[in-house]
This record gives structure tokens, C-alpha cells and sequence, in this order.
């Protein structure tokens, strides 16, 4: 487990990190999971930790058309999933794609449902490749199931084509009796906000306005926080804002990496790394959303003038700003290397000017990252050749 990074200057020096850890998280709600095995993108390199899943239920094994053995987990409620991943939700009677809201993996799942009434709640898979099938019906892409009426012990098909494109799934939910109602939406639809709505409420935006949700605004309109800022954000939350002008800055920025995002105008950010200097326009949009897992301390961006640049100050050795990683001499690792490093752990340093060299790099891709400048690094990629001045940051 894990990676080094080597970088050479004039005078010889290599600069390595490494980095390595176990994870078991995400774990679906029917399961009372040691951990997971690290496949939610088909990585094949989270080889080191196999997290074993145990049904809170009685089982029983039995056969059906769609699979020759099962195991079925027993719960009360419209939902039973028969195989596979998918979840549902303490009364049952509501089922979810695997990892839901969280993109989901090439897999398959089986699930019987009582007589009653089906209705997608929510739904995103790929056109024509992931479907749901039952009832004579198939569904994919937006389109899913409207008040569909189905009978004791109808199958539920989920299958889905690969893992190159990841949606974020669906969740279903069944009613004995009566059709659903459209429920309003705690934000608007966020992608809908965020790029379909092109129009400016007012050019002459001069402070943040936060049109739903229950991020705050600070001193006197000129900056906007996640919800309980400083204190941890909530699970499952949303916001949407409107900008004043001028160039915005982040006091303040640590969110769950990939799940938990700020979108501002154009661009997505999320993980540990200060935001880089934005320009906005009166009326721009802003939007903020977090999964139903793993929250941390939020954010708090300004609006203010162009900031003036700091020089970078200059270094002839590695020097360390947060404390964490491991220096010898020209050298520098992961918490605990050559262990796995643990959960939450930052660390910050300045390099001199020279190349970097990854000379093994293993990090759990698209959670934990390296940043260097605007450059990320995750996965089995680490720098390799890279260039850089003397006092560049490394976080």
C-alpha cells in the first residue's frame, strides 16, 4: 500500500512521499460492515484490506430464475433485496442503488417487492446500459418509474452495463395504497441552478444572498459560510447563493473530498486545499451540496478586490508547515510510512526549486490527494518530472 514521489534538483536532492491506507467506509445501511473492499471505481490496487459485509438479518438460501443461489435478508417492508448491493432504507419500503447518493459500481441486484405501488424518488443511470427492470418495463438515463402498479412477490432487476460512467444512481419507494405526490425539493435541483439558469437577478448585486438553504452570510454581506460554520456542516445539505462582484477568496475551506462540493460559476471544489482566487460578476450563482456521510469544518469564502500576489518565500530544504509528514534529509513521507496512514490527517510543506519524482505512489483515488499548486494527485499518479520553484507548497 501506497507511493513515493522522488524529485531531483541541481544539487542532487530527491524529494519522496508516500502515502497508504485502509479504508472501509460507505457501507450500505442493511449491513452491519467491518469495512468494505476498496472496489467503488474498479481499482484493482486496494488489495491490502478485505472488509467482510454481515446480513443484520436472518437468512435463508433459496433459488430464483435470475440467479442460481441467493441469500435473502429479511426486513418488514415493501423492499426486499434478494442480491447484491443495493440498500433500503429501516422500514423497507424504500430501495436504493449500491452506495446511494454516491455513484454506484458495476454490479447487478435482485429485489422482490409486495403488491403496491413503485415510484422513483430519485434517478441517474446511464442511457440504455444501466436499467431497472420489472414489470415489463425498462428504465434508464432521467426516466424512471412513476406510479407503477405491482404485484405480490414481483422481481426488480438492477444491472448495469460497466463502470467507465458513473451516475448517481436511484431510490425507490413503494406504497400499499396511495400514489405518490411530488415532494418539494429542499434546494432546487443544484445542476439546474448552477448551469441552467443563465439569467442574473440583479447586476447590482452587492452582497451574498443565500436563496435557500441555511448557509449564513458574515460581515455585513461580504462573505457566506456552510451551515454551522465553524462547527461541522450536516449530512445531506444544500444551499444556493447569489454572488456580488469582485474576486472571491476562502478563509476557510475542508469538505469530504469528491462527495461534498462548492460550485462557483463554472468550477466544482471539494477536498482540503484552499480554493484558488475566483472572479464573479454580480447576480453569478453559487451552490452548495453534501452527501449523506462524513462531514468536516465547511468553508467561508469573501468577495473583495484582486488580492495582491505573495511571493513565495524561498527554501533550500524541505520545510515543514503543518506538521504530520516525515522528513530525512531530502526526503519526505506519509504519516506512519512505510504503515498506512490513518483517516483525516493533513500535512503541508515548502520544497526547493528542482523536479519531483514519484517513485511509488498508492493513495485511495478520489478521497485522498496530493496538491501541488493547482495540480491533484490520487490514485497510482504522483508527479513524475515535475517542476518547480523553490518555496512551492505541498499539501
Amino acid at each position: 500500500f501506497g507511493s513515493s514521489v522522488m524529485a531531483q534538483n541541481s544539487g542532487g536532492n530527491a524529494l519522496f512521499a508516500r502515502v497508504a491506507r485502509e479504508s472501509c467506509r460507505h457501507t450500505e445501511p442493511q449491513f452491519n460492515a467491518l469495512g468494505r473492499l476498496s472496489s467503488m471505481f474498479g481499482l484493482p490496487f486496494f488489495f491490502g484490506t478485505l472488509c467482510v459485509a454481515i446480513a443484520s438479518g436472518e437468512t435463508t438460501s433459496t433459488s430464483t430464475p435470475w440467479s442460481h443461489n441467493y441469500t435473502l435478508v429479511q426486513v418488514s417492508g415493501g423492499f426486499t433485496v434478494l442480491e447484491g448491493l443495493c440498500g433500503t432504507d429501516e422500514t423497507g419500503n424504500c430501495v436504493h442503488s449500491p452506495h446511494y447518493p454516491k455513484f454506484y459500481d458495476d454490479g447487478e441486484c435482485l429485489i422482490e417487492v409486495q403488491a403496491g405501488i413503485v415510484h422513483a424518488v430519485s434517478f441517474e443511470t446511464e442511457v440504455m446500459f444501466d436499467r431497472l427492470v420489472f414489470n415489463s418495463g425498462e428504465y434508464s438515463g432521467t426516466d424512471g418509474p412513476e406510479n407503477v402498479h405491482v404485484g405480490d412477490g414481483d422481481r426488480i432487476l438492477w444491472a448495469t452495463h460497466d463502470d467507465t460512467i458513473k451516475h448517481a444512481g436511484w431510490e425507490l419507494c413503494w406504497s400499499n395504497s396511495t400514489a405518490f405526490a411530488a415532494a418539494e425539493p429542499q434546494c432546487p435541483d443544484i445542476h439546474d441552478f448552477m448551469y441552467n439558469r443563465r439569467e442574473r437577478p440583479s447586476d447590482n448585486t452587492t452582497e451574498f444572498e443565500v436563496v435557500s438553504g441555511t448557509c449564513t452570510v458574515s460581515d455585513s454581506g461580504l462573505c457566506v459560510r456552510s451551515p454551522n460554520y465553524p462547527g461541522e456542516y450536516n449530512n445531506n445539505d444544500c444551499c444556493t447563493i447569489h454572488s456580488p462582484g469582485g474576486y472571491l477568496v476562502s478563509r476557510s475551506f475542508a469538505v469530504e473530498s469528491w462527495w461534498d462540493h462548492l460550485y462557483i460559476v463554472n468550477s466544482d471544489h471539494y477536498g482540503h486545499a484552499a480554493l484558488p482566487v475566483i472572479e464573479v460578476t454580480a447576480g453569478d450563482n453559487i451552490a452548495w451540496s453534501s452527501d449523506e456521510s462524513v462531514v468536516n469544518s465547511g468553508w467561508e469564502i469573501c468577495v473583495g478586490d484582486r488580492p495582491t500576489t505573495t511571493a513565495r518565500t524561498p527554501v533550500e530544504e524541505i520545510t515543514t508547515l503543518i506538521s504530520g509528514c516525515n522528513v530525512t534529509a531530502n526526503c519526505v513521507s506519509s504519516p506512519h510510512y512505510p504503515a498506512n496512514y490513518e483517516n483525516n490527517e493533513v500535512c503541508k510543506f515548502l520544497v526547493p526549486s528542482g523536479f519531483l519524482f514519484a517513485m511509488n505512489f498508492e493513495t485511495e483515488e478520489h478521497f485522498d490527494y496530493m496538491y501541488i499548486g493547482e495540480d491533484k494527485y490520487h490514485g497510482t499518479w504522483g508527479p513524475w518530472g515535475l517542476e518547480v520553484a523553490s518555496g512551492e507548497e505541498i499539501v
